[in-house]
C-alpha cells in the first residue's frame, strides 16, 4: 500500500511540472488508428458509404473489377477521421487491408 502511495504522489509531482504544451503534444502524437481487419468490416457493412466506398456486395464486386483499392478505403477512412493520413504511406497496413479485401472476395 505504501508504494501505490508513492506512485500517486509521483504521478500527481509530474502532472503539476507538465506544461500544457507538453500534454497537448502527447495528446497530438497518440493518434486513432483502426485495425486494418476492423476497417475492411466497418466498409464491408457501409460505413463509408457517403464517401464513396459501397457496401456489402458491391463493395466485393469494386474490388474485384479492380474500381476499388486498399488506398481507396484508406483515403476514405482519413476522411473519416479514423485513420491519420500518414497511413497511406504505411505499406504493411495497406497490404493489411489489401488482404482483408482480397479475403472477402475469396470467401
Amino acid at each position: 500500500m505504501r508504494i501505490s502511495k508513492i506512485i500517486a504522489i509521483s504521478i500527481s509531482v509530474v502532472l503539476s511540472l507538465a506544461t500544457p504544451g507538453m500534454l497537448q503534444a502527447q495528446e497530438t502524437t497518440s493518434e486513432r488508428r483502426i485495425s486494418a481487419f476492423r476497417l475492411v468490416g466497418a466498409a464491408y457493412r457501409g460505413r463509408f458509404k457517403k464517401l464513396g466506398i459501397p457496401a456489402y456486395a458491391r463493395l466485393d464486386q469494386a474490388y474485384r473489377g479492380r474500381q476499388l483499392t486498399a488506398s481507396d478505403l484508406i483515403q476514405a477512412a482519413i476522411e473519416a477521421n479514423q485513420l491519420p493520413p500518414n497511413t497511406l504511406q504505411d505499406k504493411s497496413y495497406i497490404k493489411a487491408v489489401d488482404n482483408g479485401l482480397y479475403g472477402l472476395v475469396t470467401r
